[in-house]
């Protein structure tokens, strides 16, 4: 964090040939330190050809997340990029069920490591929390 922020300084320092006033510089601090609650990360371990809406793990918990806000929050699982969405939230439990049928070797060929990456959206206000899978 603190080693972006001084990328950003250095560069607005550089490109106005002046100093920063401390008021741009707390600025700066805030946006990095909000951006860093707002994105986390969470990992599971998944076997791979479980049935479609078998239960792995409860994204409310494990984010801290209160139950009764995921609908009203408008929580959904979007795929990261043009990739498949390989996993659903229920809305009243939190609970991650797998979407689809999954298949390490199609899905990742010969690699030694097989990671998914899917995003928990929620909305007002937005957050975004990155989901690993691994199969």
């Amino acid at each position: 964090i603190f080693s972006l922020l001084a990328d950003v300084s250095v560069f607005v320092i550089m490109e106005y040939g002046g100093f920063l006033e401390p008021g741009l510089i707390t600025l700066f601090v805030v946006c990095i330190l909000a951006l860093q609650s707002v994105c986390t990360e969470v990992s599971y371990s998944i076997q791979e050809e479980l049935k479609p809406g078998t239960v792995f793990g409860n994204i409310a918990k494990d984010l801290g997340l209160d139950i009764t806000t995921l609908s009203s929050r408008k929580a959904r699982v979007d795929a990261e990029g043009d990739n498949e969405r390989f996993c659903a939230v229920s809305l009243q439990t939190g609970d991650l069920s797998v979407a689809e049928q999954l298949d390490r070797e199609s899905l990742c060929g010969t690699k030694s490591s097989c990671i998914l990456i899917q995003e928990l959206v929620l909305e007002n206000p937005l957050e975004l929390h990155r989901i690993n899978l691994h199969i």
